[in-house]
């Protein structure tokens, strides 16, 4: 049965609900700023205080402060909607200022207005702003002195403004001179310089990004995370961001890749995570690492974080190993009764305290909630202060400090302020210096920096740690004022030099573009400095400046880097991959001068990021044998889209005769050979085409295996494979890669691993290790490994150790010496939820080594091998993929993998065993909608000949796939309405969404009245879906379901292609654990009406090529000239961009809308009990 991507659906949660259960619409009524203010609580000695609020600002959505001291607010009216033009746009940036003893705004003057949904802003001294408004970042001025901006231009542009929640956001200047600011959810943007001329940087969903506050330059800066929403620095430059997703808080490495959904990683793994503690919900917003003076010391050095879900701001408590931070402890510094509060910024202000900016809303959700669901509010908004007043038990109360004025300071007095206890200051004072006083600063700098550099030869210590903060900010002016000299930096590397200053010293030759000799030579020797910081900022300069003679220093910092201090060895290993992947070291790294183990490293090293020299190292060492399989294998996939013709045809024969005996692997290698000239648009090798149907053919003439497989134990159903690859330990010390049956199904999943058949040597060696039974029970027997002859005959068999430590085996078979036979792996014991697994390792010979990756059923690896064929255009494999499209006896899943592929190879030749399994009755109704959905891809008369032909008598499910597919084309489109007015098919079908947006796209004269004239005297579909949910909540709500039953449900459905429970399923879409919270009627609804709240990232998009193929999917992307995307079963689809003519995004959601119809209800029910039991506390 085909369980057609039913948790599709949870594709829409971007700020899911999690521990603390929260209504999706908040049941209160508002309340007045002064009603709200009573509801706050706060640790003793703090006091909240309202600085401004409706009408005098909206919606606010970002909050930076100015060198005056002055609080600039971005807000919105239109917001979730973008106004359909400049000038009908309502939002507005606004300027807050004269704030009183309590906190009050009392000057609020509005900069620039006619805004769209504006974000991420920047004030730039007394009159000038960047700022995000759909769709760029525009720089405004203010020409005559009134406080109101009157000229506008483009900086940057355009971005992407698909997702209006997903936008630029956090614009953060540094004392770098960068503004770093962050680029949201689902969003594709191709950014240029001015809005105009070639694209200079290409953004997809979650990423960071920089770019210079005077327009020359953008960048990126790190890869990933969901929906980042906040970004802040510490006092060392560590730069810290909240992501609207599990994650709730990162600190970010400079080329840095980050989870997202679906999105790979570099080949390096993931930036490490900070925290995997649980915020009570994924809605993050806003971050502010605090360096507040007048918090007491407890609250200063952890971070602030707005959570706009549970309504509160959280302490975020740090714990540092080495160089790496992780979240120790969660604890609320800011909660509010009233569920209206929505923190989506945090600043922390010059003046001591901490600001919030708080979107009052009912509604929170961007997607969760429609969003023209009546209740959301547009006009309330508050900006709140929080300040610390003293335990008023223990101590005198405290005033809050007033901000300093910076531009009334001449640069003396700025650069006085470079060593302020307020971080904040400290950088307002610092960019305010070098862009008003440039060459005074640079002066001021030099002449702080040579006494730093007397007072550490000197060991004046107390004046070396008085001066850290301002020397720290001293080196950056110099750096960006003329440059360090090597005199200064060699004097800063000096020991007794604080190490605040040596990190940002670090960090700003890195930022130097043009090195000369001792520029390496001083940051090398930052590698070897005390201090873990130190070491990553030299490691993160290194990364920006490639050179051969790196890679020593770098390795062996990475070799003696603990495994504790997780960001020092990413952050190397970044650097390693940026020395390898430059082609300016190209022929220094092939000849580099390194020692056995160094290189046998660097080697190892590039086989995670195979690309540009690293990928040539890798060829050139495989050919001369100085590779293992497994990585030659990891390997070759990235590195042979990088290599030359010549070293292709040499790793071919390489293949050949190193994977002679090991067919599976052979296959591997040459599917990454072919990939990877079909990914850089060269004709597949004709060699390697060969091979590979040679290969393929005896396994899809079912004649032959290739890989290990899994296959149902005696008298069982078919079930989801339970192995999968762990590491395990063995008696004799270390860890051993071993296939293991216990899986994230559970000890209770059972099956049979079987090996492809090969010559038995005379003996043959393995390790296993798991049980048979209860410890205090005897052996069962149930679960084993046994060698079986080519007939069925038993010669040996062995019985795990009963023991968690894997044992070694030995068996003797001389007696059978080079007949054929076979490894068989039962995990037979499906009654036990413990003790009931059992693991194998390293069988020797070789011709027996297990598999490398997910071990499948042998079904499933031979659609796989199907789908290769057609992803190829292995055209010698024709006649074979017909036979199996044509015969009877072959699954439906396997006759209609076989016509995909017969449509790559020879469109015409698809038509007529597509139109047979169309025709079966007999067929489950899900494979028969498939053959429909194919037939409908075909450009061809005779398919859509056969389509209309079946339409007058096909079941409502089917009818609805025929009429969608064949509704994308204008000039069968119109013929569906024509045999609907005649009465030939039912006017039911203009109630199913997606055929309605198909004939709705095709512009057909007088559709919309030709629709409504059809269905009025039928039951509006949303009235249908009401009483579904209504009849499915009450059955489910008078019955008794099984959780695990539902867990089986979803491991074994197409579900878990997409998304992930623990460990059972992938990461196209979210991860599910912890959906429980959401409850069981919004489960429903978006189970039984998908597309009632759709996240646009995920909309189905149909896309029609030159060749009149129709695709859906969704997830559309643009990479090297192809589209990319997901089809509704969660696999990724290409196709060259110069095919498409034409794409049309739905506002549908790509899970079918008949999931009542494809799912029986008792395991539908089932999964419900499932997904409700999985909550987060």
């Amino acid at each position: 049965m085909r369980y057609a991507a039913l948790l599709s659906f949870l594709y829409c949660i971007t700020c899911a609900t999690s521990g603390f259960s929260q209504s999706l619409v908040a049941e209160t009524p508002p309340l007045t700023a002064q009603e709200q203010l009573k509801k706050f609580h706060l640790p003793a000695g703090f006091e909240i205080q309202l600085v401004a609020q409706e009408p005098e600002i909206h919606k606010p959505m970002n909050m930076k402060f100015d060198a005056r001291g002055r609080l600039w607010v971005s807000h919105s009216l239109e917001y979730p909607f973008p106004a359909a033009s400049d000038e009908a746009a309502r939002d507005a940036i606004s300027i807050l200022s004269s704030f009183s003893a309590a906190g009050t705004a009392q000057t609020v003057k509005q900069f620039a207005d006619h805004l769209n949904i504006p974000i991420g802003l920047l004030p730039l001294g007394e009159s000038e702003a960047l700022a995000w408004s759909i769709p760029n970042i525009y720089r405004f001025i203010d020409s005559n002195g009134d406080g109101v901006a009157d000229e506008r231009s483009i900086a940057f542009g355009p971005f992407g403004i698909t997702d209006t929640h997903g936008n630029q956001n956090a614009f953060t200047r540094w004392i770098d001179g960068w503004v770093y600011a962050n680029h949201g959810f689902n969003n594709d943007s191709s950014v240029k310089i001015g809005g105009k001329g070639e694209e200079v940087l290409r953004l997809q969903s979650g990423n960071t990004y920089r770019f210079r506050a005077d327009g020359s330059a953008i960048e990126q800066y790190s890869w990933g995370q969901v929906n980042p929403f906040g970004l802040s620095f510490d006092p060392l430059g560590n730069l810290y961001s909240a992501d609207c997703h599990s994650s709730a808080v990162s600190m970010l490495l400079r080329g840095g890749y980050y989870q997202s959904f679906g999105k790979p990683h570099d080949g390096l793994g993931y930036a490490p995570v900070m925290t995997n503690l649980d915020h009570g919900g994924t809605g993050i917003a806003g971050v502010v690492y605090s360096t507040l003076p007048d918090f007491p010391a407890k609250y200063r050095d952890v971070l602030f974080v707005g959570n706009v879900i549970t309504n509160r701001v959280h302490c975020d408590r740090l714990k540092w190993s080495g160089s790496t931070p992780v979240v120790d402890k969660v604890e609320d510094f800011l909660t509010c009764d009233d569920p209206w509060f929505r923190p989506v910024d945090v600043q922390a202000g010059p003046d001591g305290a901490l600001y919030v900016a708080d979107f009052y809303n009912c509604i929170i959700g961007h997607y969760e909630v429609p969003l023209q669901h009546p209740k959301r509010d547009r006009e309330r908004g508050r900006i709140w202060r929080i300040v610390y007043t003293g335990d008023k038990t223990t101590t005198s109360s405290r005033t809050a400090q007033t901000a300093p004025d910076l531009q009334t300071f001449n640069a003396e007095e700025l650069f006085a302020f470079l060593g302020h206890a307020n971080l904040t200051t400290r950088v307002l004072a610092t960019n305010r210096i070098v862009d008003e006083f440039p060459e005074q600063a640079g002066a001021m700098a030099s002449k702080l920096l040579a006494e730093l550099v007397e007072a550490a030869a000197q060991d004046d210590n107390e004046s070396l740690d008085r001066a850290a903060h301002q020397a720290s900010h001293a080196v950056w002016i110099l750096q960006r004022t003329g440059g360090i000299p090597k005199g200064t930096t060699l004097g800063l590397l000096r020991s007794g030099v604080p190490r605040e200053v040596q990190v940002h010293l670090a960090k700003a030759l890195g930022e130097t573009s043009d090195w000369q000799p001792w520029h390496f030579q001083a940051v090398r020797s930052t590698l070897e400095n005390a201090d873990a910081f130190v070491r990553r900022a030299g490691a993160d300069a290194l990364s920006k400046h490639p050179n051969a003679e790196n890679l020593a220093p770098l390795l062996t910092l990475l070799n003696a880097t603990d495994s504790q201090d997780a960001q020092l060895y990413h952050q190397t290993r970044i650097a390693i991959r940026n020395q390898i992947a430059s082609p300016a070291i190209a022929s220094d790294l092939l000849n580099l001068q390194l020692s056995a183990a160094e290189r046998e490293q660097l080697v190892a090293f590039a086989v995670t990021a195979p690309k540009g020299p690293a990928a040539i190292l890798i060829f050139d060492e495989a050919l001369d044998g100085r590779i293992d399989d497994d990585a030659l294998l990891n390997a070759l996939p990235t590195a042979a889209e990088y290599v030359d013709t010549d070293r292709i045809a040499a790793m071919l024969d390489h293949v050949e005769q190193r994977f002679a005996s090991k067919p599976a692997s052979r296959l591997m290698a040459l599917e990454a050979l072919a990939k990877a000239s079909v990914r850089r648009g060269v004709p597949l090798n004709a060699s390697v085409r060969e091979a590979m149907a040679a290969l393929i053919k005896p396994v899809l003439s079912g004649n032959a295996t290739l890989e290990w497989h899994n296959a149902p134990l005696e008298g069982h159903a078919t079930a989801p494979s339970p192995w999968e690859r762990q590491q395990r330990p063995s008696n004799q010390g270390g860890l051993l890669d071993m296939i293991s049956s216990l899986s994230g199904q559970g000890e209770r999943g059972g099956g049979v691993l079987r090996s492809p058949e090969f010559q038995l040597p005379a003996r043959i060696h393995f390790w296993m290790c798991g049980h048979d039974g209860l410890p205090n029970e005897p052996d069962r027997h149930l679960n084993y490994a046994r060698l079986v002859l080519a007939d069925g005959t038993e010669v040996a068999r062995s019985y795990p150790p009963r023991n968690d430590l894997a044992q070694s085996y030995e068996w003797d078979v001389q007696s059978h010496e080079g007949n054929w036979g076979r490894i068989e792996v039962v995990d037979g014991m499906t009654d036990r939820d413990g003790f009931a697994w059992l693991a194998v390792s390293n069988f020797e010979p070789a011709a027996a080594a297990l598999p490398r990756g997910a071990v499948e059923s042998r079904e499933n690896a031979s659609l796989r091998l199907i789908e290769l064929v057609g992803q190829l255009k292995l055209d010698p494999l024709n006649e074979v993929v017909l036979a199996l499209a044509t015969s009877a006896a072959e699954s439906a899943p396997a006759r209609l993998a076989a016509t995909k592929a017969l449509a790559a190879l020879d469109v015409e030749s698809a038509v007529a065993p597509l139109c047979t399994l169309l025709a079966n009755s007999n067929l489950p109704m899900a494979a028969r909608v498939a053959a429909a959905e194919q037939l409908g891809q075909i450009d061809s008369n005779e398919a859509r000949r056969q389509l209309l032909a079946a339409l007058p008598s096909a079941p409502q499910s089917l009818a609805t796939a025929i009429a969608a597919s064949i509704a994308a084309r204008a000039e069968s489109a119109e013929v569906i309405l024509q045999m609907i007015e005649g009465g030939k098919a039912s006017a039911s079908l203009l109630l199913e969404p997606l055929v309605v947006e198909r004939l709705r796209s095709r512009k057909l004269q007088g559709a919309d009245e030709r629709i409504a004239r059809l269905t009025a005297d039928l039951e509006p579909a949303d009235e249908q879906k009401a009483n579904l949910i209504a009849e499915r909540r009450a059955a489910y709500s008078t019955g008794k379901f099984d959780p695990e039953q539902g867990r089986v449900v979803f491991a074994k459905s197409i579900c878990a292609s997409c998304h992930r429970i623990g460990d059972v399923g992938s990461n196209v879409g979210p991860a599910l654990d912890g959906i429980g919270n959401r409850g069981l009627d919004r489960l429903l609804e978006d189970t039984l009406d998908p597309n009632r709240n759709v996240d646009p990232a995920f909309r189905t998009v149909t896309i029609l090529t030159d060749a009149g193929q129709v695709f859906g999917g969704f997830g559309v992307r643009e990479e090297e000239q192809q589209l990319v995307f997901n089809d509704a079963e969660g696999k990724e689809h290409r196709v060259p961009i110069d095919q498409v003519i034409e794409r049309m995004t739905t506002s549908l959601s790509p899970m079918p809308n008949n999931v009542a119809d494809q799912i029986p209800p008792d395991d539908y029910y089932a999964l419900l009990a499932y997904l409700l039991s999985l909550k987060q506390q």
